[in-house]
């Protein structure tokens, strides 16, 4: 969640918010709209190794940094074989 928190908090700081908790509502605080969220998407993709299909990008799935993380957690799961270790994002 840590990785996901950054790319979260850079762009928070780009509007001018210092502080974002793992429970805000990213768009009802305008943290992420539409072009903010496809970049993220992007950021992500690149980042983790993932891919995020078009019916994944939505409010749902993006609505908090919990929720994002739940999100790349998944995907990074199924990613790997599974061998016991937990895997964060």
């Amino acid at each position: 969640m840590t990785q996901v928190r950054a790319f979260v908090l850079e762009r928070a700081q780009s509007i001018g918010l210092t502080k974002v908790s793992d429970e805000d509502e990213l768009f009802e605080s305008g943290i992420i709209h539409s072009l903010a969220l496809f970049r993220l998407v992007a950021q992500l993709e690149e980042h983790f190794g993932v891919g995020i299909s078009d019916d994944e990008i939505n409010p749902r799935n993006f609505r908090t940094i919990i929720t994002i993380s739940h999100l790349i957690e998944t995907k990074l799961v199924r990613l790997q074989p599974w061998d016991g270790v937990s895997v964060r994002a």
